[in-house]
């Protein structure tokens, strides 16, 4: 499966964290964020550009082998996980919808987004188009496979992206993306 689970923390000295899990906690405990990606994105906005203090030095390191998964916080009652994505070059997702609500800012560098569609002529072939993810943006969606796409890193030094996704931390690995097999998907270039 791609992306390995690299290690877990709990908020320390790291203030960014600290602000983020507040504002995170404060959101849940006020509505469901499930039902308010505009409420996540508002937390997203607020906090992230403190949130890059949150990585200690091996939370900014990845794996050869694809991108890696650092948990710096799961919500004691399972509400919610903090994820810090380590993209190198050529890394990516595979095509996948959600399972849970979620939301992520791209913390340093830059990202790609291929996102996909089905041709409106009724065909099974897929249509996409890729859009560039810079420094600082950040997208929301809800659960569902309505709008699938691929996240990945092109090229240049690495780049680190924080997720909130909608599940306890041991839900991380297999509660999050809902893996879609495009049958006329090629190996498009990102």
């Amino acid at each position: 499966m791609p992306g390995s689970l690299l290690q877990l923390n709990s908020p320390s000295r790291y203030t960014g964290l600290h602000g983020l899990v507040a504002a995170l906690d404060d959101a849940c405990d006020a509505c469901s964020l499930p039902d308010g990606p505009d409420i996540l994105h508002a937390v997203l906005s607020r906090h992230s550009l403190m949130a890059s203090e949150c990585l200690t030095p091996a939370q900014r390191e990845g794996t050869p082998e694809n991108y890696g998964r650092h948990i710096l916080h799961a919500d004691s009652q399972g509400r919610y996980t903090v994820v810090a994505l380590v993209w190198r070059a050529g890394q990516y997702t595979p095509v996948h919808g959600h399972l849970t609500w979620c939301g992520y800012v791209v913390l340093e560098g830059h990202l790609v987004e291929q996102r996909f569609h089905e041709n409106p002529k009724g065909s099974k072939n897929w249509q996409n188009d890729t859009v560039a993810l810079p420094l600082g943006h950040i997208a929301t969606t809800a659960s569902g496979r309505a709008d699938p796409h691929r996240l990945a890193h092109g090229g240049g030094p690495p780049a680190i992206s924080l997720h909130v996704y909608g599940v306890p931390g041991d839900g991380i690995c297999s509660s999050v993306n809902d893996v879609i097999a495009l049958e006329s998907l090629s190996a498009t270039s990102l």
